[in-house]
């Protein structure tokens, strides 16, 4: 054969083998393509449906009275830091503002804390989800953790206390396992599948401050006189 056919032989195979590949990547590059806007997809229904679900609870929430409010005057345990804090005793509360996060704020805040929290990367799963809301009836709470596997969350405990005013305070829940018997560990999953789970934990750590902990008396209170 002469060389001459081949170098022809040899260019068109080059050839044929560069245009597969170049086939190949652009397959590959659809079918990923395709992949991501079936997640996006299924992410932003998750979404729309966490939404449809937790704004009529916002809009339905009963204004509560700052000054005699347990979700205000009465304290909470962080796990983050061990120690026990009274919403009240926060400087925002005297000048009802917000620092922080923490405090009161306006009906737009808490509209897009709700749109942030309910905005979903569960890809279709909704126990893959990370955030969480419960409905506490006159009040509500927005759960966050940074780990599906890992106990607790971040929690944001929302109260209505005017027409276009919010008490909101967050702490650390489930994150100290030497704090287990006040502070029980819990996984966020859990919480998805029984919200209720998480208001039968409140009301267990409520009971152990009272038995427990001089803390939760309201003596530590300064706004006793108001109740």
């Amino acid at each position: 054969m002469e060389t001459s056919t081949v170098i022809f032989i040899a260019a068109a195979i080059i050839g044929l083998i560069v245009v597969l590949a170049r086939r190949s990547k652009k397959a590959d590059a659809e079918q990923t393509g395709k992949f991501w806007r079936d997640i996006d997809a299924l992410n932003n229904e998750a979404t729309e449906k966490n939404r449809r679900a937790w704004f009529p609870i916002f809009e339905a929430l009963p204004v509560l009275d700052a000054t005699t409010s347990e979700y205000i005057h009465l304290p909470i345990y962080d796990s983050l830091d061990d120690r026990m804090h009274l919403p009240c005793a926060h400087h925002s509360y005297e000048h009802r503002f917000s620092d922080h996060g923490v405090g009161f704020r306006d009906r737009d805040d808490i509209r897009e804390m709700l749109l942030n929290f309910s905005t979903s990367t569960s890809q279709g799963r909704p126990e893959n989800d990370s955030t969480a809301l419960v409905d506490g009836g006159d009040h509500f709470y927005l759960l966050r953790a940074d780990s599906l596997k890992e106990s607790g969350s971040y929690v944001f405990r929302i109260v209505r206390t005017g027409q276009d005013e919010y008490h909101v305070w967050s702490w650390r829940a489930g994150m100290r396992p030497s704090a287990a018997d006040l502070d029980p560990p819990f996984l966020i999953g859990d919480i998805l599948k029984d919200p209720n789970r998480w208001l039968r934990r409140m009301e267990y750590t409520k009971q152990e401050f009272r038995e427990h902990h001089s803390l939760y008396d309201y003596d530590s209170c300064q706004h006793r006189g108001s109740h």
